[in-house]
């Protein structure tokens, strides 16, 4: 019965995995085609993601920068807060893809590794949990 435990364990752990894996290959697959720039802060949007029974309000960062060209650009990004993790007038390193610059992403783990980190984290908790419970 144990080896069945674990097999077990082992296909709940592929769900997380397989979004652990799929969203890490997704970031390397981005920033493989992706322009690096150092770009400044130039302010917050706020926005209600939530439903009409929870308010869920955010600030999505923008960025003012310039392409390659020198054309200046001023984009949202892929970061949304409930705080000021950064400044207006901050100077962050973000990435953007030269065909499409209408969303940019910040050079950072927060924007770039943790749902990767997360997902596979939890693949591994489960199969860490599946051998020890079959032992």
């Amino acid at each position: 019965m144990k080896p069945l435990a674990l097999m077990i364990y082992l296909l709940i752990a592929a769900v997380p995995g397989y979004f652990g894996v799929h969203y890490l290959l997704e970031v390397r697959a981005y920033l493989a085609g992706a322009v690096t720039t150092d770009a400044r802060i130039s302010g917050y949007q706020f926005e209600n993601i939530g439903t009409a029974d929870h308010a869920d309000n955010d600030f999505r960062l923008w960025v003012a920068f310039n392409l390659r060209d020198g054309t200046a650009v001023t984009a949202p990004t892929n970061l949304l807060g409930s705080n000021d993790l950064h400044r207006i007038g901050e100077t962050i390193t973000v990435h953007y893809r030269p065909s499409h610059i209408a969303t940019v992403r910040v050079d950072s783990f927060m924007s770039l590794y943790l749902l990767p980190t997360v997902f596979l984290g939890l693949a591994t908790l489960i199969v860490v949990i599946g051998a020890w419970r079959s032992r």
